[in-house]
């Protein structure tokens, strides 16, 4: 299936009801390439578009009652910018219930809570049981996988 490349905040309107609002879902797995590398000359090169990320998500509340419907969802987040994935948490369990997605300041935010305020983001803790998974991006293109 081709990726759908969110432009708009109608675009971010269609996948956030495709997908329900990513309500009853989780990240099954991440994907990372960092764009640099050294190539046969042992010359070190990078592109900054050629970072990337991509978060699986599973989902067991279906926004559509039909059999095209499909429980999973890729986002590729390109020319990433900043993760923030967090993984085991004591006494909560890895469910999102719903999400934030934006646009900000020029880039693409993705958060696993509607309640994500990027203009509070705390980089001061190492760790805190009520920290936020994100993502920064300067493009999102998603489908169904």
């Amino acid at each position: 299936m081709d990726w759908i490349r969110i432009i708009n905040q109608d675009d971010m309107d269609y996948l956030m009801s495709e997908y329900n609002g990513f309500h009853d879902s989780c990240i099954y797995s991440a994907y990372y390439i960092s764009g640099a590398m050294v190539d046969e000359e042992d010359c070190m090169k990078w592109e900054r578009d050629d970072c990337v990320l991509v978060l699986k998500f599973d989902s067991q509340s279906p926004p559509h009652d039909d059999e095209f419907y499909k429980k999973s969802i890729e986002l590729k987040f390109i020319g990433l910018r900043r993760i923030n994935l967090i993984g085991y948490r004591d006494n909560y369990f890895c469910e999102i219930l719903s999400c934030h997605l934006s646009f900000y300041d020029g880039f693409i935010v993705w958060a696993d809570d509607d309640s994500f305020d990027p203009n509070n983001v705390d980089t001061t803790t190492l760790y805190d049981e009520t920290m936020h998974s994100f993502v920064v991006a300067n493009r999102l293109e998603w489908r169904f996988a």
